[in-house]
């Protein structure tokens, strides 16, 4: 049950598609029926040849309301980046593709629109154009569907083209055997409430599972939340479940015990009580509710040393002040000469465009300034998570970024982390900064290294790691007798060793891969030798290369890939990774 979003300039055509597409007018608002233009979200559905609905969503082309595109773009899988034929490749149609790369869409249509109304030759020409544009913005070609939304002509070629897509890069298993604590978040992007059934919200959900009576917490509110009624294209579910097999899923709750009606932005995920500590505190703490954030940013724009901009992040948008850490001035204004090829306004449109885009995941290494982010108001944010920032009150886009850190910084603590940016050969990624903000140094947990001493039930390293019960011993070394093959979470393994596994993931000892597969750690670093050695930065690697290198099957080897992304050793592109960090030899003695 994958989602469809609309990209491309305004009056370009987009409600007028999703209408031929789908039988319905998204413009829903009186004042987008007074004006004939989008100015909000706009959602509906259609059905592939099999009767599987596909999501639609219809997002505004006018550069004022590019936040509420962000908030389409976030929970799509695939993009139709739409272009009139008689207008061509248009500013919001630059802007609305760079939003569409730095939330990861990979899945790109180019669709030309309005082909009734020009010429061949005119037609052709406007092709040729956007796909250069297309290819030199997102670093691979793009297939390109012609269109007229007002004739019909073409619309079921595109549902075809559509469908093919959306099934070419969907692996044929899920990876997903149960939603971690974090995954099956959910970003609200409409809210209403109804009488005799009360508040209502929806949004798309990109992984893990819902179920009716599950209790869910409202973040940023902290509030916690039980879900009377699941409704997914007009059908009532028990369950709704999205993983990289079904793509993102379309999904109206019905929630009890809600205070005051949610915001968009606000994001749902799931609650537990099994975990160290129990209840909301210990939950709260670790999904990251702040106001103060360090990021990785690539900069379109010169930023102030205090600039007052505003941030968009899933389906939420606020004021934030964005500071640039001391010390990296001259970084920052080396890293926008060389994204706009030298000297400033010296590259071409297609040059600039091409180094900003491509350091966001397509060909990685280009450069990236440490920021310090203050919103106006606490938000929730995971380490790795992308953002854009939009100059206050305008439309530009001044650049955007990732997060590397959640949470209040002395001034000694982001020195520190100003230094990994200086003196590193590669961008520090999240786990680097926590390393350094939290003073730890990498743990060796082969077992060979580590002497144990039993004492009333107790396991002490003598490396000074804290306890370990007997049972919580035992358990890791069960996880390391099986070497590099990753060591499964059946179901119903119950709460104790749920415990035991949050436990020896705190100190590091072991790595999960998914909510069931984990490895030690140095398992785990000595595959990612196997895989890195020898690549360059920059350079694709297969899911057959990876398993030839490492031995692991495709029911390992994806959860294994899945991991690196998050630790930023690769990025996705389409089926296929792309390296982009290399591998350090002096690793290789502690992997």
């Amino acid at each position: 049950m994958p989602v469809v979003g609309t990209a491309g300039h305004v009056d370009h055509g987009k409600t007028l598609l999703v209408t031929a597409l789908t039988g319905v007018d998204t413009d829903r608002l009186p004042e987008e029926k007074k004006r004939g233009m989008t100015i909000d979200l706009g959602f509906t559905h259609f059905l592939d040849p099999e009767g599987r609905p596909i999501g639609v969503i219809d997002v505004p082309g006018h550069e004022r309301y590019i936040r509420n595109m962000v908030a389409g773009a976030w929970g799509v899988d695939c993009a139709l980046l739409v272009v009139a034929a008689d207008d061509g490749w248009m500013p919001q149609t630059e802007t609305h593709a760079r939003v569409l790369s730095v939330f990861g869409v990979k899945r790109i249509i180019l669709v030309l629109n309005k082909i009734d109304l020009v010429s061949t030759e005119r037609l052709d020409a406007v092709e040729e154009d956007a796909r250069k544009r297309a290819e030199t913005l997102f670093g691979y070609p793009v297939p390109v569907v012609r269109v007229s939304a007002r004739t019909g002509e073409g619309v079921e070629a595109l549902k075809k083209r559509i469908v093919q897509e959306l099934g070419k890069n969907a692996p044929p298993e899920s990876t997903l055997t149960s939603p971690s604590p974090l995954e099956g978040r959910m970003y609200i992007d409409r809210v209403f409430s109804l009488k005799g059934v009360g508040t209502i919200v929806a949004g798309s959900l990109k992984d893990g599972s819902l179920r009716v009576h599950d209790e869910l917490l409202l973040l940023p509110r902290k509030e916690r939340v039980r879900v009377r009624r699941i409704q997914s294209y007009h059908r009532d579910l028990e369950e709704v479940r999205a993983d990289e097999s079904t793509g993102a899923v379309r999904v109206a709750l019905n929630l009890h015990g809600i205070s005051t009606l949610p915001d968009r932005g606000d994001c749902l995920v799931p609650y537990r009580e099994d975990v160290p500590g129990r209840g909301g505190e210990q939950v709260e703490r670790r999904l990251e509710v702040q106001k103060e954030f360090l990021a990785v940013g690539y900069l379109q724009s010169y930023l102030r040393a205090k600039q007052e901009a505003e941030i968009a992040f899933g389906t939420a948008h606020q004021k934030v002040t964005v500071y640039r850490l001391a010390g990296h001035d001259s970084h920052i204004r080396d890293g926008l000469d060389r994204l706009q090829g030298g000297k400033k306004g010296s590259s071409t449109e297609a040059e600039s465009t091409k180094s900003i885009v491509n350091s966001e995941g397509f060909v990685c290494g280009q450069v990236g300034v440490p920021l310090r982010l203050v919103l106006d108001k606490v938000a929730f944010f995971r380490q790795g998570d992308r953002f854009l920032l939009i100059r206050a009150g305008g439309a530009d886009i001044l650049g955007w970024g990732t997060v590397l850190w959640a949470g209040k910084t002395t001034p000694k603590e982001r020195h520190r982390v100003v230094k990994l940016f200086l003196e590193g050969e590669r961008l520090p990624a999240p786990p680097d900064v926590e390393k350094i903000l939290k003073g730890k140094e990498l743990r060796r947990t082969e077992a060979s290294t580590r002497a144990l001493q039993e004492a009333n039930g107790q396991a002490r390293l003598t490396s000074g790691a804290p306890q370990l019960s007997s049972r919580a011993l035992k358990l890791y070394q069960e996880i390391q007798e099986q070497g590099d093959t990753p060591w499964e979470l059946k179901p119903g393994g119950g709460n104790a060793v749920r415990e035991d596994i949050d436990r020896l993931c705190k100190e590091i000892m072991i790595l999960p891969l998914d909510s069931s597969l984990y490895l030690v750690t140095h398992a785990y670093r000595s595959l990612l030798h196997r895989i890195l050695k020898g690549r360059s930065v920059g350079s694709r690697l297969t899911i057959g290369e990876a398993k030839e290198a490492t031995g692991l099957s495709r029911k390992y080897i994806l959860p294994f890939l899945n991991r690196m992304e998050r630790d930023g050793w690769v990025k996705r592109w389409g089926d296929d990774r792309v390296i982009c960090r290399a591998w350090d030899e002096g690793l290789e003695g502690k992997a």
